[in-house]
């Protein structure tokens, strides 16, 4: 399993306010929605995390495609973000407590279209989970440590989580993303300001 998590890794609020114009209150809009302070739903109070079964309708943080030795596409990456996430990151730089992002691979296949070769998504493969923990709730925990929560789940049954060691089945894909929590958020144009240059450190990483 270790080797399927590597094999495929590689390639993971601008907080605004409604004011009436006869209230004193700030009401958030709902595309401003803070994220939940922890995501229960999905981790249970001993630490176990679940695939959120809704993730498909949140937010897009960004996708990936990726190609064999060939250059031929070979798998698709799509990454979510929970609600709110998004928002706070532009505010702060930072992904707040408790939130979610979910990368969904799949295989991918090449056609050639009217528009030249395009690659697109097919089958599903697997999960991957983080769940930003800034308090370290789960010291003792392997599944858990340097600020998430990580899990991995496989097309042929999305209710099993199959991780079991976060340092060994998921971490080494996001080292040259360790400067940056862990996550290649430069990656993501949804986190940057219009204008800002792409320039990750981990562009040039082998």
């Amino acid at each position: 399993m270790r080797s399927l998590a590597i094999g495929i890794c590689s390639t993971c609020l601008l907080l605004a306010a409604c004011q009436g114009a006869s209230s004193e209150s700030e009401t958030p809009s709902q595309d401003s929605a803070q994220p939940e302070a922890w995501p229960d739903d999905i981790v249970s109070a001993s630490g176990d995390i679940t695939l959120p079964e809704d993730f498909e309708t949140w937010p897009t943080l960004g996708s990936w495609s990726t190609a064999g030795p060939d250059g031929v596409a070979n798998g698709m990456h799509q990454v979510y973000a929970s609600p709110g996430t998004i928002e706070t990151f532009r505010s702060t730089g930072e992904f707040p407590d408790g939130s979610v992002l979910v990368k969904e691979v799949r295989g991918a296949n090449t056609a050639a279209l009217t528009t030249g070769a395009a690659s697109y998504a097919t089958d599903e493969q697997v999960w991957f989970v983080m769940v930003k923990d800034s308090e370290g709730r789960f010291a003792d925990d392997p599944l858990w440590g340097d600020g998430w929560g990580w899990a991995l789940f496989e097309a042929d049954d999305r209710t099993a989580q199959v991780a079991q060691n976060y340092e060994l089945d998921c971490l080494s894909c996001h080292v040259p993303a360790q400067d940056t929590d862990w996550v290649y958020s430069e990656a993501y144009p949804v986190l940057r300001n219009s204008g800002d240059p792409v320039e990750p450190a981990w562009q040039d990483t082998p």
